[in-house]
């Protein structure tokens, strides 16, 4: 969607100002055509279904285009209105030091694009994927380390020349060429793209206070004299090929193979923003340890762990950790063991021998489960250690612990025995100040959210609407990702590739099918309240992994394949994006009262490409996003 954008703060649009007054526009290289005004982002805009987030600052400093986080831990992707396939891109840049950032080419609305690394000092100019996979690429001629070229703390330029179907991608630095690669083929699902400016989040949402590598969250990336130079005209990207409809006769009310689970109205909490941050203690620990213990010892896939399921994952791990059968442990055999176990043994991530489980983290729980202090740990100092957690985080005596309750007591459990804080991404330690400075970002832009109550029942898809019902009421089938030969290969694909006009058209035709007017699209809060099905905090990221389908995957999958939520729904997080009926306030959260128009809808759960920073409850994105993720689920009034 063009649309001209006046710089943005957290959650409300403000205008461009600055104690310089207006900048002046730099000189335009020969050829090029300048894609910064020195006033605001006419011609660009912020993207609402990237996982980096929606609502980053752009501010005007020195005649620099700066962006910053805003809210905390937020950052955001500033694509172009246009999409470009063979040209050029000509910036001038000046990070802070350690600042994760990137330039992202032919990048979709969602964020997925070839990028060149931008992080200074020390990892500038690697080309890399963001939401894809990259082919091999074939480096052409001589290399330059980038680094070498890259001038510290200073203006660099930055050049980049990408061109053809299979991308034939040239950077120069400083005006020295530092590489130039060809790929085999196109890994993207377009041809043509926006560029992109990246803008590292940092810390909302993730499991450690601080997560994002150490970035300071006051940290700024500044963009100056930004142009384009197309190299021939840009070629659109090819349209969806239609099957078919299969013959059908005259529909009757379920008989296109559509379920749906009653909802019972209740209340929830919504657009609750308390972010955690670096403390001078160090970050809670719990962040890697307890995908470990949710995934060793959830038996049943229920995402909670019994009594009984978390002395068994402590059983199978200290007799692994216990080799000789000694019945006890060192320091060094408990640190080194688990860093040695296979992943699948521990039940966590990561290859063998680099330990899922953070530095710091196995030698803090050896320090909690050496009740006696003889520098060993027995079998019994083990299990107890983790019977003990577990009696401490079921406060409600329930029998059971959810992997949040989980989360959050191993970081207070294990955050007196971690070591000191290390270095941050920048190479040094945080300061007292800076410490300061990071809580008082983060509790500046807390909220307490507000409470939703739905007071009538309704009806909610099991699933999100399939290609085979699509076709039968449309007579189409607009989705990108289809059967190569057989029409009927993807009928239990979710249908993608659609507008949220087109699902009013579906929902038209359905009621008409069915001599109804029952059939509709979810509310946002219908949608955020049957995804948390009784939820009351956000999803953990270990949960997104086991109900979402996410994580750069190339194409979607058939529904109901994840696990289910408490309610029985099937992908409500990841697989394709799903449309509400609400009108999309360009703001972090949604409004108590949903405004009554607007520009563009919402959509919620993320998509296949997404990654856990979107596939939570409280995602509030804003169409039109990519299209190929794009799909939706129905609501009908309770019968």
């Amino acid at each position: 969607m063009h649309r001209v954008l006046t710089i943005t703060t957290c959650l409300t649009t403000l205008l461009m100002t600055t104690a310089v007054g207006s900048a002046q526009v730099g000189r335009v290289r020969d050829g090029f055509t300048s894609l910064f005004n020195g006033k605001d982002i006419t011609g660009w805009h912020w993207s609402r279904t990237n996982h980096h987030g929606t609502t980053g600052e752009a501010f005007l400093e020195g005649g620099a285009l700066t962006l910053r986080q805003r809210p905390f831990g937020q950052g955001g992707l500033l694509l172009t209105d246009r999409d470009y396939r063979d040209f050029e891109f000509y910036a001038e840049v000046k990070p802070d030091p350690g600042l994760n950032s990137g330039i992202f080419l032919r990048s979709t609305e969602g964020g997925a694009a070839y990028q060149i690394e931008l992080v200074a000092p020390g990892n500038v100019g690697p080309f890399i994927g963001e939401r894809i996979f990259p082919s091999p690429a074939e480096y052409i001629g001589e290399r330059v380390d980038p680094n070498t070229v890259w001038k510290d703390g200073e203006w660099n330029s930055l050049r980049m020349r990408m061109v053809d179907e299979k991308p034939h991608v040239t950077l120069w630095i400083n005006d020295v060429k530092v590489w130039e690669v060809q790929l085999p083929k196109n890994d993207l699902p377009v041809s043509a793209g926006k560029i992109g400016l990246q803008l590292h989040w940092t810390a909302t949402y993730d499991e450690v206070g601080g997560g994002g590598g150490g970035s300071r969250s006051w940290q700024v990336l500044r963009f100056r004299n930004m142009a384009v130079k197309e190299l021939q005209p840009v070629t659109s990207v090819a349209p969806p090929k239609i099957a078919a409809a299969a013959p059908s006769g005259p529909l009757t009310s379920n008989k296109i193979g559509m379920e749906f689970v009653r909802i019972t109205p209740g209340a929830m909490t919504v657009g609750k923003f308390q972010p955690p941050y670096a403390r001078p203690g160090g970050n809670l620990p719990g962040g890697n340890l307890y995908g470990e213990v949710m995934l060793a010892g959830d038996s049943n896939g229920d995402l909670r762990l019994s009594r009984d399921e978390m002395r068994h994952a402590a059983e199978v791990w200290f007799d692994r950790l216990d080799a000789a059968r000694a019945g006890q442990v060192t320091r060094d055999q408990l640190t080194q063991g688990f860093a040695a176990m296979p992943p699948q043994a521990r039940g966590g991530f990561g290859p063998p021998g680099r330990g899922g489980i953070g530095a710091g983290v196995t030698p803090a729980i050896f320090t909690v489960a050496d009740a006696n202090h003889d520098g060993v740990v027995s079998r019994a100092e083990f299990l107890n250690t983790f019977a003990a957690w577990f009696d401490a985080w079921d406060t409600k005596r329930s029998g059971f612990v959810t992997s949040n309750q989980v989360m959050k007591g191993l970081g207070a459990a294990l955050a007196p025995a971690m070591p000191p804080p290390g270095p941050g991404r920048g190479g040094a330690a945080l300061t007292q100040e800076e410490y300061a400075r990071i809580e008082a970002a983060a509790k500046r832009d807390w909220s307490p959210g507000f409470q939703v109550t739905l007071t009538r029942p309704y009806e909610i898809g099991k699933y999100e609407v399939t290609q085979a019902q699509w076709k039968r009421v449309m007579g189409n089938n607009p989705s990108v990702y289809q059967g190569s030969l057989d029409p009927t290969e993807t009928d239990d694909y979710p249908v993608e590739n659609v507008t949220w006009q087109d699902t009013q058209e579906f929902i038209r035709r359905l009621n008409a099918l069915e001599k109804t007017r029952v059939y509709r699209l979810p509310t946002e809060f219908e949608w955020e309240y049957a995804a948390r099905a009784g939820a009351e905090d956000d999803i953990t990221w270990h949960d997104i992994r086991q109900v979402a389908f996410i994580g750069g995957n190339l194409q979607p999958q058939p529904v109901g394949r994840m696990k289910p939520n408490a309610w029985g729904l099937y992908d409500m997080l990841g697989n394709v994006w799903e449309w509400v009926q609400d009108f999309y306030n360009e703001k972090l959260f949604p409004d108590p009262v949903p405004p009554t128009m607007g520009r563009e809808h919402v959509l919620k759960g993320g998509g296949f490409i997404a990654d856990v920073k979107n596939a939570t409850y409280m995602t509030h994105a804003g169409g039109p996003g990519d299209r190929f993720d794009n799909g939706f689920r129905l609501a009908r009034d309770a019968q």
